[in-house]
């Protein structure tokens, strides 16, 4: 991707072989004088978030290899490194921005389709990412249980997200701006939230 940052691309296993070698030669002797030796910190992750890896690596910290971190599968076959507890990289949000503008707006005839894509994106961004992502966009929804229920086209959302209300359930219509506004109140309050815009 142009404009990505490429720190390295090493395979976890020698990264960590090499910090746990210069972690085990710092280890101190006993002292002379008998007294206790001061015991090191445990060696830092060697990685951080935006780090390209490989496929071999990246299969690593998905199964748990280094708690905390996961890594990002792009639409170009790399793999970005990302972190739980931090914001997500530029590049992979740009890659989430992209995949979902990939999709096609939904019509009342496609509205189906069009959901289940986007439903699919978020359960793998998720996955990869540990963030609740959620998409904000355009839908059509029936007005009741029959099947010639006439539909209704609105703004919501594909996703679960703590303090919004379930698609089905938010008989409101709102603009865009009032949608968003609502997953970003959610948002304020979960930083975990990542909006992804679609249409």
């Amino acid at each position: 991707m142009m404009g990505m940052k490429l720190r390295r691309i090493l395979p976890l296993t020698s990264l960590v072989l090499v910090a746990s070698l210069a972690f085990a030669g710092c280890t101190p002797s006993p002292s002379d004088d008998g007294s206790e030796p001061s015991v090191s910190s445990p060696a830092a992750s060697p990685f951080v978030p935006g780090d390209v890896v490989d496929a071999a690596t990246a299969e690593e910290l998905d199964s748990g290899a280094m708690p905390g971190l996961r890594a990002y599968g792009m639409q170009d076959g790399t793999f970005v490194v990302v972190s739980e507890s931090e914001m997500l990289p530029a590049e992979v949000l740009a890659d989430m921005e992209a995949r979902v503008q990939s999709v096609p707006v939904a019509t009342a005839e496609t509205a189906a389709d069009v959901d289940g894509k986007l439903g699919d994106f978020v359960f793998s961004a998720r996955k990869q990412t540990g963030k609740k992502v959620v998409v904000l966009t355009y839908s059509w929804y029936p007005m009741g249980i029959e099947a010639n229920a006439p539909t209704v086209a609105k703004w919501t959302h594909i996703g679960e997200a703590d303090g919004v209300p379930n698609p089905g359930d938010d008989i409101e219509e709102h603009s865009r701006e009032e949608y968003r506004a609502i997953l970003e109140a959610a948002q304020a309050k979960d930083p975990d939230i990542v909006i992804i815009e679609h249409g």
